[in-house]
């Protein structure tokens, strides 16, 4: 580990300062922080920068020829880890930054490994930056109201130490109040974490595997299938298969045949009309999301640009269903790429499927072409390096 974490602090003679990303997740770990994450450090490596992504794991990666060093801890951020995270930084010939990709569930110990955030809150020896993804579990009566609390307390210790921060949503802004002073919070949206684009060829192919009539159109949903998505997603779908009795499914994600099994159960009449892929390899997913014509997205708190799986149907074209919850921020409600259902009710955002299959034509085009555009205009990857390498410019 040493030798080859060492060695990763002389590839790049470009780079004055050393990234650090210490991440919960990391391929081939599934995750969208895990793909994030593999996003953001390859391509900070291609644009000459020098990257170390430390990740819990056995399995050591090699790079590509000019790609991150990935360096596994097998013991994960514990004190064990941290001492070698720690020796590294000591030997480190360069200054070093370091980066959390921050979920607090993500670090082990149930989400409450405080030492981990006790030991970036100390740091002397890099500049911290915190990218939080997550800062903390809702407030509840409870066991889980204890949980909340001890988060955001580490949360606060991170956002009183780091030198950046960072928010996948600005929702997440009062829940990191006790922040070092003159540090602003950044809002960095997730860009999407699918491999695309997507081919003609593939896209059809993609297309012929869904079940039922020739033509008729096909409604797609991607994510986990976790109950909170997965129980509005059940009715939703029941709904729009009763009142179109053509329309085909196509569910993409870990957790999609199990739920895909549930919902034959209880509604039959979908047999020969949906079909559930599972959780295919990244490069895969882009035709497969390609061949819907429309993505129903539910989300129980709304739809934020924290959300992959929304930001991957915007960026290959297509049109979104969705809804307003309580993170939702205001650049959804004034883009024709969605529809936006006022909340997660199954009836609003059945008839929102409904409108748009009952209009394939100019409609689709013309909310397929906003999602382009509003995609590559906000939320493409490269925005994401710009913000990171200009705060980077501004760190004195």
């Amino acid at each position: 580990m040493r030798v080859q974490a060492d060695a990763a602090l002389h590839r790049s003679a470009e780079s004055p300062v050393h990234w650090h990303i210490l991440t919960g997740e990391y391929p081939p770990q599934p995750g969208g922080v895990s793909d994030y994450t593999r996003a953001v450090s390859e391509g900070l490596a291609a644009r000459g920068e020098s990257v170390t992504v430390w990740a819990p794991g056995c399995s050591p990666e090699l790079p590509g020829a000019h790609g991150p060093r990935v360096c596994r801890l097998p013991q994960g951020f514990s004190v064990p880890g941290l001492r070698v995270l720690g020796g590294v930084l000591e030997r480190s010939p360069r200054p070093a930054r370091l980066l959390v990709q921050y979920v607090p569930h993500a670090f082990g110990r149930g989400g409450l490994n405080v030492v981990f955030a006790a030991w970036l809150a100390v740091q002397r020896r890099a500049e911290l930056w915190v990218m939080f993804h997550e800062v903390a579990m809702p407030w509840s009566w409870g066991p889980g109201g204890l949980q909340a609390g001890i988060q955001r307390v580490m949360a606060a210790m991170l956002a009183r130490r780091a030198r950046r921060i960072f928010v996948s949503t600005p929702a997440w802004a009062p829940r990191l109040t006790m922040r070092r002073g003159g540090v602003a919070l950044e809002w960095l949206p997730v860009p999407s974490n699918v491999i695309g684009p997507a081919g003609e060829t593939a896209r059809e192919a993609a297309r012929s595997r869904v079940p039922g009539e020739a033509g008729a159109p096909v409604v797609g949903h991607f994510g986990t299938f976790g109950e909170g998505i997965g129980g509005p997603l059940h009715l939703v779908l029941r709904l729009v298969a009763e009142a179109h009795p053509t329309v085909r499914f196509m569910l993409l994600g870990r957790g999609s045949r199990t739920f895909h099994a549930r919902l034959l159960r209880d509604v039959p009449t979908l047999t020969g009309r949906i079909i559930a892929l599972g959780g295919l390899p990244p490069e895969e997913l882009a035709p497969h999301l390609a061949a819907c014509d429309l993505m129903l997205q539910p989300y129980p708190d709304g739809v934020t640009t924290r959300r992959g799986t929304a930001m991957a149907a915007l960026a290959l074209g297509r049109p979104l269903v969705t809804n307003a919850g309580s993170l939702t921020e205001p650049v959804w409600r004034s883009t024709e790429a969605v529809l936006l259902a006022a909340r997660p009710e199954a009836g609003e955002l059945a008839r929102a499927v409904l409108r748009l299959l009952s209009d394939p034509g100019d409609e689709w085009r013309r909310r397929a072409e906003a999602a382009r555009r509003l995609y590559g205009e906000r939320f493409e990857l490269r925005h994401t390096l710009d913000r990171l390498l200009s705060a980077a410019r501004r760190t004195p």
